[in-house]
């Protein structure tokens, strides 16, 4: 029985690695069913079994740290007698439902012990075969001679139970012990060998038949080992079914019954002296399940136990592994079936010592119900603190006690000014808000602002300005918090500890001891609120935070009781909504929102009010506010707030924001220029310095960022449809069509330069017109009124002519007075096949664009047409020679393309000219 209480010890010491041991021997490996199995060992178990190993010297076993292991999902309990859910499993379902599904099925214990495969249970055949092992036909015995004659001899046991020894003769062992077969071979060696000496042991064994009958799985007649006991067999056997006993297995033997084996024995005790060994002919036989009761709730194991001798509820919770330390006893029930076939539900108090004794039938269920999941001591502490969680309330308790330094326990830049604390009031536990000056408090302990706390209150801490930091997850000390959910997850400082409260079924929050600290394991405290500020950004907490609790206050909102919440909109730090307090006024509504920003106007605000007139429709009022008159403390413009009131606080006029342009180039200063509202161009130029004497005030580039916004969705519409124009125009082409193909290629190659089409944003100015005109402070119609991020660009002068698109050498040319528009084609070498004669043009430095119109040029950057002289060529201008759209005409929109495409290439290759790039 030992040798088989040590080989399933192995299986333990590797399942046993999960509950924080760590086995150093090899081992079959378990399934998971066996490792549930064994980790429901209590530590007195786990011990027993780690010290029988050790001493069958089958395995070295040291601890380690223990770990958490992931729970284990309960399997469905397979259905019992006929398919129908027995009686407990039908209360289990029962109490779910009434419990809001709090307590789960339960499972019948034990018989996930013979899950997997049966093979990992086999006996081991290289251990040391045991002293009281009986020898039969089949075993081989291992014998060595040494001293006198030198000699190994490998014997079997004939079938008549002799043992062949060669110069001895013929040995009977059938029916003996290892030990007595081992001291009669060496007396026998010792008398007929003189000077030898000889060494005994045993061989391969030999296997017997063996009859696994009853309510087993797979009941039969299996070969087993010599060394089997009746649990390898039920192991063989598939294990039990859930209708068989695991209490009462018998070993029969010769029709009379020689033990009875409780598996319960071994799997709570680990006692296997009932495990007897097997003999050839041995019948296990599995009875029908005998009485069974039902434990569910906070107790260590729950599940359906078998009773063999058990009585009452005391016992039957002994089987269960007992109470956890969150059970609260006096709310024990027990549910039975009465004689009449009616359930009914019995209270137990299992506070007091008679309960225990309570008798219990077959088909009961207990069940203990938890502590209530709340903290009756404790206060919360949230927000912009270093270490958020709850803290140990102590009678007398005031804000400056939970906080009792502003550098030590509040994150940098904390609101002194604001805090808000959630307390719970009267029977109902109605939930009120109201805020502190945090700063105050601390100036002054024990005064008015130095609030008394009481239980269950949650004091929540604001940042003062918004985050200039990302969020990590991680507070200042390197704890990781949890993100929100929807109740609250908050870590027990290790120096606390959570006990459950006998009297009252609650958890309490006290002061570990120097030891408990040292060992004492964080706990998760589940509270009615959430935890938000660890949720982002400072200003994303603190809204967060506000959000939950004015959702909180709207949910106890009913007719005649308006939800107290009230609105700051405008220019404060933080606008939204708040919880309205009782006596709140305007000022404190502008304090709750952070206080007002700079470009807040204090001569007037305006307070929306809504007003249920005698229970028929809703009014609205608007009430002008003398805002500085209420920051100064004047009752009269300091109105009370009523519920669902909304400030809303001014811009101060004419306001800007720093607007500000760049101006680069051929200017006496140029630089990063602040302009006021209504500024313009010519204006900035002479703050600059006006031009210096290398200027080309022609080639002026005006840039502004939503003239390049504009332009990119611009571009990226025009792509996308001419992607759809093309897929059309592939689908229509004939496949013989060469044509049609070189057409489709080139138009793929304007959509991919389209793409990679970079907008500029450039707005068309003629700065000599501009400088004439506003010269001497005049005003002009053509000035500029600057906008914040304009970017001017004065370019040097520039003696260059630049000729691109459809000619042989595309290149740049030094200007000369009286050469035309086909001079310089000319120079370039002339134009292409490909290229449209009748619509060259020309783009001005200025970015003027001069279309031609038979033998003349169109100035159309012009208010009206003007033709101009062809020969008229000024230096900075760009000679376009566009592409001839006629070559792939089966694309109807390629015209308007290549114009876009050009000219934006136009305008890069036009401000290279002038020296912008």
């Amino acid at each position: 029985m030992r040798a088989f209480l040590a080989r399933l010890l192995l299986f333990t010491a590797a399942a046993l690695a999960a509950a924080g041991y760590h086995a150093l021997a090899a081992a079959a490996q378990p399934t998971e069913d066996q490792l549930r199995l064994i980790e429901r060992l209590t530590p007195e178990q786990r011990a027993a079994a780690l010290k029988a190993l050790q001493k069958e010297g089958q395995v070295r076993v040291e601890e380690r740290r223990p770990q958490e292991a992931p729970a284990a999902q309960p399997r469905p309990l397979p259905p019992a007698r006929g398919g129908k859910p027995s009686p407990i499993e039908a209360a289990m379902a029962r109490a779910a439902a009434a419990t809001g599904g709090r307590i789960g099925a339960l499972r019948q214990y034990g018989y996930d012990l013979f899950a997997g495969v049966p093979s990992t249970f086999a006996p081991a055949t290289d251990i040391p075969v045991p002293p009281d092992y009986v020898i039969g036909p089949g075993d081989t015995v291992q014998v060595q001679l040494f001293g006198k004659v030198n000699a190994e001899y490998s014997l079997v046991v004939t079938r008549e139970g002799i043992l062949n020894f060669p110069e001895i003769g013929p040995i009977p062992v059938a029916g003996l012990s290892f030990r007595e077969m081992r001291a009669l071979l060496e007396r026998r060696i010792a008398e007929q060998m003189i000077g030898v000496r000889s060494a005994i042991t045993m061989g391969p064994l030999r296997s017997i038949r063996v009859f696994v009958l009853g309510e087993a799985r797979r009941p039969g007649s299996y070969t087993v080992s010599a060394l089997a006991t009746m649990t390898n067999a039920l192991f063989a056997g598939g294990g039990v079914r859930p209708i068989g006993s695991l209490r009462r297995i018998q070993l029969k033997r010769q029709g009379r019954a020689v033990t009875t084996l409780d598996l319960y024995d071994l799997l709570l005790r680990g006692d296997t002296r009932a495990d007897a060994r097997l003999q050839p002919g041995d019948v296990i036989f599995v009875p029908p399940i005998g009485p069974t009761v039902g434990v569910a709730g906070e107790v260590r194991r729950p599940g359906i136990y078998e009773l063999a001798g058990e009585r009452t509820v005391g016992e039957v919770l002994a089987l269960a592994g007992g109470l956890l330390p969150t059970a609260y006893p006096p709310a024990t029930q027990l549910v039975r079936v009465d004689e009449k076939g009616e359930r009914r539900l019995i209270d137990v108090d299992l506070g007091a010592k008679a309960a225990w004794r309570t008798p219990v039938r077959d088909g009961d269920l207990i069940r203990v119900y938890s502590i209530l999941e709340k903290t009756e001591n404790a206060v919360l502490l949230a927000g912009h603190v270093q270490r958020p969680g709850p803290r140990q309330w102590r009678p007398g308790m005031r804000l400056s006690d939970l906080i009792p330094s502003i550098a030590d326990d509040l994150l940098p830049e904390p609101d002194l000014d604001y805090a808000l604390v959630r307390r719970e009031e009267g029977p109902t536990r109605s939930v009120r808000v109201f805020s502190v000056r945090l700063g105050e408090a601390l100036r002054s302990p024990g005064s008015a602002a130095d609030v008394a706390l009481r239980p269950r209150d949650r004091v929540y801490v604001f940042p003062a300005y918004h985050a200039r930091r990302p969020d990590t997850g991680a507070t200042p000390s390197g704890r990781t918090h949890a993100p929100q959910t929807g109740r609250e997850e908050l870590s027990v400082d290790r120096r606390f500890e959570l006990r459950a409260e006998p009297g009252n079924g609650s958890r309490s929050l006290s002061r570990r001891g120097r030891r408990g600290a040292e060992k004492g394991r964080t706990e998760d405290v589940r509270l009615y609120a959430r935890n938000a500020s660890q949720g982002g950004k400072a200003e994303r907490a603190r809204a967060e935070i506000i959000a939950a609790l004015v959702e909180e206050l709207r949910a106890h909102a009913k007719h005649g009781e308006p939800a107290r919440v009230v609105r700051i909109n405008g220019l404060v730090r933080f606008p939204g909504e708040y919880p309205l307090e009782r006596g709140m006024r305007v000022s404190d509504l502008v304090r709750a929102g952070g206080g007002l920003s700079e470009a807040a106007y204090t001569l007037g605000a305006e307070l929306t009010r809504y007003e249920v007139v005698d229970g028929k429709h809703r009014e609205i009022d608007h009430v002008p506010i003398d805002l500085a008159s209420a920051l100064a403390g004047k009752a009269e413009a300091d109105l009370l707030l009523r519920p669902h009131d909304v400030l809303h606080v001014k811009r101060m006029p004419q306001w800007a924001e720093g607007a500000t342009v760049e101006i680069r180039g051929e200017v006496r200063f140029p630089g990063v220029y602040p302009i006021a509202r209504g500024e313009q161009l010519s204006s900035v130029i002479r703050r600059a310095g006006g031009l210096t004497d290398m200027a080309f005030p022609e080639g002026a580039v005006f840039m502004r960022r939503s003239l390049q916004e504009k332009e990119a969705e611009q571009l990226r519409k025009l792509a996308d449809r001419l992607e759809t124009e093309l897929a059309a125009a592939e689908l229509a082409k004939e496949a013989g069509d060469k044509e049609a193909q070189a057409a489709l290629a080139v138009g793929r190659q304007l959509i991919a330069q389209l793409r990679a089409t970079r907008p500029v944003g450039r707005l068309v100015i003629d700065l000599p017109r501009l400088l004439r005109e506003s010269a001497g402070g005049r005003r002009s119609d053509i000035d500029v009124t600057l906008r914040d991020g304009d970017v001017i660009v004065i370019p040097p002068v520039t003696q260059e002519v630049t000729v691109i698109g459809e000619v042989f050498h595309p290149t740049s040319h030094l200007w000369r007075r009286g050469l035309t528009r086909d001079d310089y084609i000319r120079m370039s070498g002339g134009t292409t096949r490909k290229a449209d004669r009748r619509n060259i043009y020309v783009v001005r430095a200025s970015g003027a664009v001069i279309a031609g119109r038979g033998g003349l040029l169109t100035d159309l950057g012009t208010p009206w047409f003007e033709e101009v002289d062809p020969r008229e060529i000024r230096p900075g201008d760009t000679i376009v020679v566009p592409l001839d759209i006629n070559r792939i005409r089966p694309l109807t929109f390629w015209t308007n393309v290549s114009q876009i495409i050009y000219q934006i290439g136009v305008a890069a290759a036009a401000w290279k000219t002038v020296g912008v790039f």
